[in-house]
């Protein structure tokens, strides 16, 4: 997707209030036998329509100049601090579009268990943590979430991509679907898990972070699943009908309660339950 081009000043509302307007303008001079009284009102109608209409349109640019200066400042920012992906503005930026997915994935899946910062354990003996999981009897979906004030390119199977901004600076970025391939990896063992299905990568961008559609296609793994979180639930959907994987709520509360003891934990405490975690692999989740 390229950058969305600056909006229309003008709407369909608009044209509604110019229409009125004109009637009412026009009925005055159509040379009907109308009272004087009834004339200048319709008149005086016609106007303050006008007058109403300039005021919104002057009103709607301003407001429209003003969030344009403030994203464009947001993304100065951003783009001169962007040394690592874990500086203080980008976590903020990630904490707000996680909040986003969160609130649509408990509003549209309401029977589903929702986890946010699971930590698993990774083959090295260490932690990575997971933006977001849900777990369903459709299977378990790992959203990564993405939320830069930038154009991402390249090569969507490769392990970086390129973050450039307006201004001209570019970044290398760890790729969100190749990020996300690796917590199937651990997660899937972790969980000693054997059906592929059971699992579903979908990666969610900000609305400032934009991409080449047709570059993505060309390049993206098989397994990648690249969306906003308004079109969250339908590609949900989508991999319901594609994958055919359904299970119990038994299954669903068994994994949710195992995963559990990882979430939102302090560095010593992750450590502490890698073992907890690699257990999971002797029971047989079926």
């Amino acid at each position: 997707m390229k950058r969305k081009k600056k909006t229309s000043s003008v709407r369909i509302f608009d044209f509604i209030i110019i229409f009125w307007s004109l009637m009412f303008l026009t009925v005055p001079f159509t040379g009907q036998e109308i009272p004087l009284e009834i004339k200048l009102m319709f008149f005086i109608s016609g106007v303050s329509l006008i007058a109403y209409l300039i005021y919104v349109i002057v009103l709607r640019n301003s407001i429209s100049n003003s969030l344009s200066k403030e994203l464009k400042i947001s993304e100065e920012i951003e783009s001169k601090i962007f040394v690592k992906e874990n500086n203080p503005f980008y976590q903020i930026k990630q904490q707000f579009l996680e909040e986003e997915i969160e609130i649509e994935l408990i509003k549209q899946f309401p029977h589903a268990k929702v986890m946010k910062n699971v930590f698993i354990p990774t083959s090295s003996g260490k932690t990575t943590e997971i933006d977001l999981l849900l777990i369903d009897i459709h299977g378990i979906f790992i959203f990564e979430a993405k939320n830069i004030s930038a154009t991402l390119s390249g090569d969507w199977s490769a392990v970086t991509l390129k973050a450039t901004y307006s201004n001209g600076n570019t970044y290398d970025i760890q790729n969100p679907v190749i990020q996300n391939s690796k917590h199937y990896e651990y997660l899937k063992f972790a969980l000693g898990i054997k059906e592929s299905n059971a699992f579903n990568n979908i990666v969610i961008l900000g609305g400032q972070t934009e991409y080449d559609e047709d570059e993505y296609n060309r390049t993206k793994p098989g397994y990648s699943n690249l969306c906003r979180t308004k079109e969250l639930p339908k590609r949900m959907y989508k991999l319901f009908n594609q994958k055919k994987f359904k299970k119990d709520e038994q299954w669903v509360t068994m994994i949710y309660e195992n995963l559990k003891r990882n979430t939102a934990l302090s560095q010593e405490q992750k450590e502490k339950h890698n073992a907890n975690i690699n257990s999971m692999k002797e029971v047989k989740l079926h």
